[in-house]
């Protein structure tokens, strides 16, 4: 992967700073989505092959090269709220997430969801 590439895939997961949170706080997140009931679908975008599972395969890529992975992380799908992958999204600045999602998804989430938790 090329350096532009790799900013370019780390500034839109993780924003501007392009700096994932504390390991330890996304495990925590990671915790709570694996019991959320909002988790569905794990790993889809492995046998998927349409542009956005091979977005997603290298995004998953670019993370498990930086090491960035949780205990549970097998047992993590995607969002029934957002979409997202939860398997990215555990090491998602809080300040990212709330600019960049809906007010009407950010109030769909679930009062259990480490996002709600999080939010001021």
């Amino acid at each position: 992967m090329n350096p532009i590439e790799t900013a370019g895939i780390l500034k839109d997961w993780l924003g501007d700073g392009c700096k994932p949170v504390h390991p330890g706080v996304a495990e925590n997140r990671a915790k709570t989505c694996e019991v959320c009931p909002k988790n569905h679908d794990p790993r889809w975008w492995e046998m998927a092959v349409d542009l956005v599972a091979g977005s997603m395969r290298r995004y998953i890529e670019h993370k498990n090269s930086l090491k960035l992975t949780v205990p549970n992380e097998s047992n993590l799908g995607m969002c029934r709220v957002c979409g997202c992958c939860l398997p990215l999204k555990v090491h998602v600045p809080l300040d990212h997430i709330l600019n960049n999602t809906k007010t009407e998804t950010l109030a769909r989430f679930p009062e259990n969801c480490w996002i709600t938790k999080e939010a001021p």
